[in-house]
Parts: C-alpha cells; structure tokens; sequence
C-alpha cells in the first residue's frame, strides 16, 4: 500500500468517535499541540512516523562504523547484507546501538511528543486525561518491530534527578504500519503488525484502551482494502519474530 499516514489516521480517529485536536484549539497562532482527543475515553495522543530520515542522514555510516567496531572487538561476527537484531546481540552491543539511535530518537519523538501532550492538557483544561505516543513506521524500516519496543522500554524507565519518571505525560505507546506488512515465521501469508500496551503494566484503564484501539484500527484496515488482513497478536513471545517485508 501507498498511503499518508496521516490522512488515514484522521479519518479512523473520526470513525472511531475521536476528535482532532486542530479543530478545538483557536486558530491564528495555535500552540504546539498533539494530534487526537479521545473524549470518551479520556486520551490525548499524538502521531509520530518513523520514516526513512528518522535517525539522520548519517546514520548508515555510523551504524557500519559500528558493526566494524564490534567485529574488530570480536563482539560479533557479521558477513554480506545480513541483518542485525538487537535482540540477538551482547549487552553491549546492545548498549552502543540505542546509544546511536536514542538521541535522535527520544528527542524528535518522545520528548517532543511528551510536550505536545503536556500543552494540549493545558490548553484544553484537562489535566487528568492520559497520554498516548502512536508510532507508524512509514519507512524507516531498520528499526523492526522488537527493536522499537525495545527502545520505548528503555526510555519509559529514564527517571529524573528527583526520581520520577520522565516524560511523564505519556503513559502508553501504539505501534504499527499502514504501508507495510510484515512476516512471521510459520505464517504462509504476510500479516498486519500492531503493538501497544501501557506504560505501566499496573495501569488497567490504558492497556484497555489500547486493546480497544487495536481492535478498532485492524477493523477499520480492513474496510479500507475490502478484505480480511492476516494479523498476528503482538506478544512478549512473537514480536522478537516479526520482521518488515
């Protein structure tokens, strides 16, 4: 598919009895708001894509600099165009990669997102509302689906110097493509990626919401291309096993 994912977006968050957070705020010079209000509900959330420019131009570069360095230090073995997981490497390389993709990823989307959030509360007089950080990869599709779950659970345990959580204002993340699907081992057929689920494993009013929100959006998918998509529930056990077409 060849979709804006934006456009998409809008017209399920509509379908599904959402609102759009351009048409409350007042117009000539609008703060730096999020994107969607789920009245109802009681969510606030905002829209990020992952897109082929996500971790800067010079990120291919970087990254061979460090694959190099870890076959130098023997950490790893790599040969041809085969593809790395984080999943599978040593802690270390582990480390050393989100420490390349976290700058510009925690800056560009969560610490941005969290903002936008925290505003849009403000704005709209609505400070018990929660917060939700929705993720398309529309390109970037060197982050599979387990290294973003990866990354997003490193950044939710960041604490501040005083010990709270940062980006505090987001408290639950949804993850998925329109343009892309995406395969599993064992399946004879490509297959719709979703992922989401709270913040803290405590918080039951959000892991039902996204469980809502997930059923909506496969729902929607499918009526937009007129048949049944395969789809494969996201778990602790299959996302390691997910990988983009």
């Amino acid at each position: 598919m060849n979709l804006k994912v934006e456009d998409i977006f809008r017209r399920f968050v509509r379908e599904f009895g959402g609102e759009l957070i351009s048409d409350l705020l007042p117009t000539g010079n609008p703060p730096s708001n999020a994107d969607f209000l789920f009245r109802r509900q009681g969510v606030i959330a905002e829209l990020k894509c992952l897109e082929n420019n996500s971790l800067g131009s010079n990120y291919p570069e970087k990254m061979k600099a460090l694959t190099d360095s870890w076959m130098r230090r023997r950490l790893m073995m790599v040969f041809g165009t085969r593809s790395i997981e984080i999943n599978r490497l040593p802690p270390e390389c582990q480390t050393e990669w989100l420490n390349l993709i976290c700058e510009p990823i925690q800056r560009n989307i969560v610490k941005k997102a969290n903002g936008q959030i925290r505003e849009t509360k403000k704005w709209l007089g609505l400070p018990d509302v929660k917060g939700l950080l929705l993720i398309a990869s529309d390109g970037n599709l060197v982050m599979q689906p387990y290294d973003v779950a990866f990354f997003l659970t490193r950044v939710f345990q960041k604490k501040t110097e005083e010990g709270r959580d940062q980006y505090s204002n987001i408290d639950a993340f949804f993850h998925f493509s329109v343009n892309y699907l995406a395969n599993v081992p064992g399946t004879q057929a490509p297959v719709l990626f979703s992922h989401a689920g709270p913040r803290s494993p405590d918080d039951m009013r959000m892991r039902a919401f996204c469980e809502e929100l997930q059923d909506a959006w496969y729902a929607f998918l499918c009526k937009l291309t007129g048949a049944p998509i395969p789809t494969i529930a996201s778990t602790s056990e299959t996302i390691g096993k997910i990988k983009w077409i």
